[in-house]
């Protein structure tokens, strides 16, 4: 099974990590927002259910992390998160859609190939609605998430945490 994860506000508690930027008087200028993180164990800003189900499902499925933004902060705060080891890949879309990279993969896996998609945006889970049948995109609705309140995705199953996607995910085998 291919678990495509997201890493802001699925992983990573971003609206704290962007408290600490603002507290620190780093959150609009990028060298001194680059040199907080490079300083920073970016792993005291993970949710307190990633590590260990990372650790799980590291071992037993295939990870990929897909995010978006500027690439080298978000290499510099994934790095610094010091989650890559869980992850078979770690896609780094700059400014291309998510959803890209994920059809393109899924084209690429054997038939019947199990595969779920975890982001907490609603627009690369819309984009990916009507793609192979062993997709199954949720949205990930943390109460810290930026785009939690925010409309659409209605045909995909909401979680709140990752217990709650792992689950989904049991209830599917």
């Amino acid at each position: 099974m291919i678990l495509f994860l997201d890493f802001d506000y699925t992983l990573l508690d971003t609206a704290r990590f962007k408290q600490f930027l603002t507290e620190h008087d780093a959150f609009e200028e990028s060298e001194k927002r680059r040199t907080l993180v490079q300083q920073t164990d970016m792993s005291i800003f993970l949710y307190p259910d990633a590590v260990d189900f990372l650790k799980r499902h590291g071992e037993a499925d295939e990870l990929i992390l897909v995010t978006f933004g500027p690439v080298e902060y978000q290499k510099l705060k994934v790095e610094q998160s010091g989650i890559g080891k869980y992850f078979k890949s770690l896609e780094f879309t700059g400014d291309e859609p998510k959803d890209l990279f994920i059809k393109s993969s899924m084209e690429k896996l054997p038939a019947g190939e199990r595969a779920y998609f975890l982001d907490d945006r609603t627009e690369p889970l819309e984009a990916l609605a009507e793609i192979r049948p062993t997709l199954t995109s949720v949205r990930m609705c943390r109460e810290t998430g930026a785009y939690s309140l925010v409309s659409g995705a209605e045909g995909c199953p909401r979680v709140a945490n990752l217990a709650e996607f792992e689950a989904l995910i049991a209830a599917e085998k």
